[in-house]
């Protein structure tokens, strides 16, 4: 729910998803809307875009390989309870535990840098949940 201060009209471009309640912005379905607030007495106004999505309550990972050579690399993917809250509805961080034996990037490709073994931890920006998985380095 969003609420807006008195002298401001609030508008939804699509009501189907974001109702305007008076001054309260409801979220009923999910998607994206387009807020207005508009300043009844200065004539001025500010757009904010909102998505109403079904946030995660589990993510789990897995890896193309748990095993690779230096050099080499390993997608991680990941799964999330429920279903419906995967795809643009999960913004995960990634991280290697060490980065002298193997970087993970922002899309969640492990490259190997040394021998050992690394966990990759993947934390989801909206929801805060996170899951590990290990990757063995070798020669």
């Amino acid at each position: 729910m969003l609420q807006i201060g008195e002298g401001y009209e609030l508008t939804s471009s699509d009501e189907n998803i974001v109702k305007i309640e008076g001054d309260t912005a409801k979220a009923v379905a999910l998607g994206d809307a387009v807020i207005t607030a508009r300043s009844i007495e200065y004539d001025v106004e500010g757009t904010v875009t909102l998505s109403v999505v079904v946030p995660a309550k589990k993510v789990t990972l897995s890896a193309e390989f748990s095993r690779i050579k230096v050099g080499e690399t390993s997608q991680i993917s990941h799964t999330t309870k429920p279903t419906e809250a995967s795809g643009v509805h999960v913004n995960l961080n990634y991280e290697s535990s060490d980065d002298n034996i193997a970087t993970v990037d922002s899309s969640g490709i492990v490259t190997g840098k040394a021998p050992g073994t690394v966990t990759i931890t993947a934390t989801d920006k909206i929801t805060g949940l996170s899951d590990t998985y290990d990757i063995k380095v070798i020669e």
